[in-house]
């Protein structure tokens, strides 16, 4: 992975991302929700980021969506720790 390959996802999801938190909660947690992504090359980019195995249980899907889907979450995943941390 390179940093323009994580820094394309963080665009991405930066752009895409809607925080659903509701007002109350907002001082102590966020809710965030991105679509999913019907665009091979978001799907590419994001699996730029994941780890050699996540990569490997990607493959085991049968379906290209379902392997879409799940790629396109796990980077989502890592972009909503990104902004935590």
């Amino acid at each position: 992975m390179t940093r323009d390959q994580s820094s394309r996802v963080i665009d991405h999801f930066a752009s895409t991302a809607r925080d659903l938190t509701p007002e109350p909660a907002r001082h102590t947690s966020h809710v965030l929700y991105a679509a999913v992504s019907h665009d091979p090359d978001v799907t590419s980019c994001c699996a730029s980021v994941l780890s050699a195995a996540e990569l490997h249980r990607a493959g085991r899907f049968a379906k290209h969506g379902d392997k879409a889907l799940f790629t396109q979450r796990r980077a989502f995943r890592r972009f909503c720790g990104a902004l935590v941390l």
